[in-house]
């Protein structure tokens, strides 16, 4: 049963009475964003969360609306989210994949918790899909991955299968959002994958050459093209050890240039973290 929240949103000068009614994994960021769009606000944060005047504090947006101290009767105005949590912090322990459709060939890491696939900017699985909702399908990585729909326009698909409430997604399932096709795997069964692919590729090959539109001779020769640099390379200055931030850097500077941005930084150096591949042995 969605429990009621009465609450009062301040904005420029502004007062708003919200009447909430929040029902299952809600989030924090879910309520922000609808109560943005229902009062028509202007001028808000990026990624604005919640200050609540009675405690002082900004709910993190990946917070579940279950576990944030809201309480009705509260007094509230908008404020940039948290930007740096414990969430953020942590390593990813899944991945999605676009194996069909727009993007096809992306990869994104899950950290544990709740990550969104749509077409908005604040969505962790950003898609570039016409037919996709702003805030279309939840992905909850835990013991096990599971999805649910946000209430999304067109639906999602598992397998050909109409989401309906919570449901649990295996390595080999199929995720269909829009005409986006995405395979969700837990780190260890994406590194299975990829052992069995090292081990013997031959049957992954028929696979791949269909999603990129290519026949399997032309596959094979592009495959073999491929080589992946050593550690020492990749730290090296012609990688990660000073290319990378030149590239940034340069980057930063032509939009400057094109009136695009104001300013660029001096360096992008801190930009670049190189502590993740410096700890494989």
């Amino acid at each position: 049963m969605a429990t009621p929240l009465l609450i009062t949103l301040n904005h420029r000068g502004r007062s708003v009475d919200f009447d909430i009614r929040v029902d299952g994994p809600a989030l924090v960021g879910d309520l922000v964003d609808a109560l943005v769009r229902q009062a028509e606000l202007v001028g808000v944060p990026r990624k604005p969360s919640l200050v609540v005047h009675r405690t002082g504090q900004t709910l993190a947006r990946e917070e579940r609306m279950s576990d944030a101290d809201l309480r009705s009767g509260d007094l509230c105005r908008l404020n940039d989210a948290p930007k740096a949590d414990e969430r953020s912090r942590l390593s990813a322990v899944a991945v999605a994949e676009i194996v069909e459709g727009p993007g096809a060939g992306s990869v994104f890491e899950l950290r544990p918790g709740p990550s969104d696939i749509g077409r908005a900017e604040v969505c962790e699985i950003k898609i570039e899909d016409r037919l996709a909702s702003r805030r279309h399908v939840r992905v909850d990585v835990g013991e096990d991955i599971q999805v649910h729909d946000l209430g999304s326009t067109n639906g999602a698909l598992v397998n050909g299968e109409e989401i309906t409430g919570v449901v649990k997604v295996s390595p080999d399932d199929l995720l269909v959002v829009g005409e986006t096709v995405l395979r969700l795997r837990t780190v260890e069964a994406a590194e299975d994958a990829n052992r069995a692919y090292n081990s013997d590729r031959g049957p992954f090959i028929d696979t791949i050459a269909g999603a990129a539109g290519m026949d399997r001779e032309s596959t094979i020769a592009l495959l073999d093209a491929f080589s992946f640099p050593e550690k020492a390379v990749q730290l090296s200055d012609a990688w990660l050890g000073g290319t990378v931030q030149q590239v940034m850097k340069d980057q930063m500077d032509f939009f400057v240039a094109q009136g695009e941005i104001a300013s660029a930084l001096p360096s992008y150096d801190p930009f670049v973290d190189t502590s993740f591949l410096e700890a494989v042995n």
